[in-house]
């Protein structure tokens, strides 16, 4: 994170939209998060006549002589604050080297998913406009919008973070140049987002949101619980053993089909299907609170959308977005919501569990494996 704040340039949304807040006082705290280079498929840029796939470069670009050039900028938020007073996304402009001259930015709020492997031109995603702002006038140097609304709403999941777009509002050799997320000659260059908050006890726990539709967190009904059960025999283990479920059961009135979100921003690792019957696994890895380390959730028994499944491994998720459906399975078994959290970076097959062992008792893989109780509002908080 960048601490001269006072250097940067801070452009004000011409519309009203957005202001910029008051200096930072003493009290508040402030973190940052750069988006890394493809594939972690965070700022891409792309033309309308040359270069009208995503390219994966060093820059951003933004504007046209005839033609047009717009960029795409977002930030994994996992690791920050769920709420803010005050987030600003800074960008680091350079000079073309030519005769062109800066142009003032149009800033949408992405509203549908896009992915930098395959993002382009004719396929750039749907957003609302969110006005404009002034052409940076400090190059070289850096420009900072103010998007705290947006930050907490994108926090909260109501609005899933689809990120930025940034098209030019003329095209008459008027550009903006900007380092992207794939610059290595020096990465405190790369975007930033800088997010001040008011400090809590609760800021080291994830706050997820509610992923099931169909049923309010608080009218929730837990069908089985965390923790170890006594396993009725069959292929996995004899009669008496102890089988452990590595999250909890939620009812969702025996019948598939209500929509699963994205539990929280993150990576997805794993996507596989069941074929006992079960349905399909989504498994994402989140950044957690503060950085510094990774985790993992798991959502069981669903029918993945097609862009899920695209994505994996290694595609972004923003919190929020719809995962899929609860699978419609065959009795005798039941159609239900599986959730699991695990404290520690993806690995195969332990993070993707349901319940252990998975197979016989020798494959046993030493419960909890890390896993923590959903229902524990000390392990997570949901909204």
């Amino acid at each position: 994170m960048k601490t001269k704040h006072q250097m940067r340039q801070v452009a004000t949304f011409a519309l009203g939209l957005f202001f910029f807040a008051s200096p930072l006082f003493a009290s508040a705290a402030t973190t940052a998060v750069k988006p890394g280079p493809f594939p972690d498929g965070m700022s891409t840029w792309y033309g309308s006549v040359y270069n009208t796939s995503s390219q994966h470069d060093d820059k951003l670009q933004v504007g046209g002589w005839g033609d047009e050039y717009d960029s795409l900028v977002r930030f994994n938020l996992s690791a920050l604050p769920v709420t803010a007073t005050q987030a600003v996304v800074w960008l680091y402009a350079y000079p073309r080297g030519d005769a062109s001259t800066p142009v003032n930015i149009e800033w949408y709020r992405n509203t549908t998913q896009w992915h930098t492997g395959s993002v382009s031109w004719s396929t750039k995603p749907s957003g609302n406009d969110l006005g404009y702002t002034n052409a940076p006038t400090t190059i070289p140097g850096w420009y900072g919008v103010d998007f705290t609304s947006l930050y907490n709403s994108w926090r909260s999941g109501s609005s899933p973070n689809y990120g930025l777009a940034l098209k030019p509002l003329a095209n008459n050799n008027r550009f903006d140049m900007f380092r992207g997320s794939g610059y290595t000659a020096d990465t405190t260059l790369r975007p930033e987002l800088d997010v001040t908050y008011n400090t809590s006890g609760t800021d080291s726990i994830p706050h997820f949101k509610w992923p099931l539709s169909s049923v309010a967190y608080a009218s929730r009904s837990v069908t089985q619980a965390f923790g170890a059960f006594p396993w009725a025999g069959g292929t996995e283990c004899p009669v008496g053993y102890q089988k452990y479920h590595n999250g909890t059961d939620y009812s969702t009135g025996g019948v598939g089909g209500a929509t699963e979100y994205a539990p929280e921003d993150g990576i997805v690792k794993e996507v596989t299907f069941d074929s006992s019957g079960w349905g399909y696994n989504v498994v994402m890895e989140h950044v957690t609170p503060g950085g510094g380390s990774t985790y993992t959730s798991v959502i069981w028994h669903i029918s993945p959308n097609s862009d899920v499944t695209a994505s994996n491994p290694g595609g972004f998720i923003p919190k929020g977005a719809p995962l899929g459906t609860v699978a419609s399975l065959t009795y005798p078994k039941v159609s239900h919501f599986h959730f699991g959290i695990r404290r520690a970076a993806y690995s195969y097959p332990t993070s993707g569990a349901g319940a252990l062992p998975q197979s016989t008792c020798s494959s046993y893989l030493g419960y909890p494996a890390s896993f923590v109780d959903p229902e524990s509002s000390s392990n997570v908080i949901f909204n």
